[in-house]
């Protein structure tokens, strides 16, 4: 299955009902750099290199497959499901996610930035002569990447974002084609701040 399949079919009914009562330590949180990795790597290398090459359909198997969720695999054995709801614990985990939201954003925009000047270079202004080339008239692979990644920040969006907040999530959606991905980080940072100053407000 697609990842725009089993985002919403697997992993948001799983982080809804299997989340845990606890925050996650802060070395999970940091550690989803890491992991998001290879993800990129293979992005970057599908909307630059040549469709017809080995490494452009080695890319785009890979991210249709299910390689990439198995990455994260190796973090069972190094840390444990969250459980401890200690105030420091909360703490370190807030402080940890809103400081890996601001770094996603960071890279989000830079990535999103170069992928409107490829853009630019290539189409100018002219969208439906781009929308051409990934879709209407693309061959099939680039067609399903291209309706791939619309259904997975919609997902994103609509699923992960929306089970927090859905004023965040329609925020989101507007300013997706502005910012790219970016919006659903700049989100849940939102989100996660919010969630901290009501946490300090109780423990006062």
């Amino acid at each position: 299955l697609g990842m725009s399949v089993s985002l919403p079919l697997f992993w948001f009914p799983s982080y809804i009902w299997g989340r845990g009562d606890g925050p996650a330590s802060a070395w999970r949180v940091f550690m989803s750099i890491p992991v998001s990795l290879p993800a990129i790597i293979f992005s970057i290398a599908v909307f630059t290199v040549n469709v017809d090459s080995f490494v452009w359909r080695l890319s785009a198997g890979v991210l249709g497959g299910p390689a990439l969720a198995l990455v994260s695999g190796y973090l069972l054995s190094y840390d444990t499901p969250p459980c401890e709801k200690s105030k420091d614990a909360v703490t370190e985990y807030f402080d940890a996610s809103i400081a890996t939201y601001r770094l996603v954003t960071k890279i989000s925009l830079a990535g999103y930035a170069g992928i409107a000047y490829l853009a630019y270079i290539s189409y100018g202004v002219d969208v439906s002569a781009m929308w051409r080339d990934i879709f209407t008239e693309a061959n099939a692979s680039v067609a399903f990447l291209t309706i791939d990644y619309i259904l997975i920040q919609v997902s994103v969006i609509f699923g992960y974002v929306a089970y927090r907040s859905w004023f965040e999530a329609v925020r989101a959606a507007i300013l997706l084609p502005i910012v790219g991905p970016a919006a659903v980080s700049m989100a849940m940072e939102r989100i996660e701040l919010a969630s901290y100053t009501k946490h300090r407000t109780k423990m006062v």
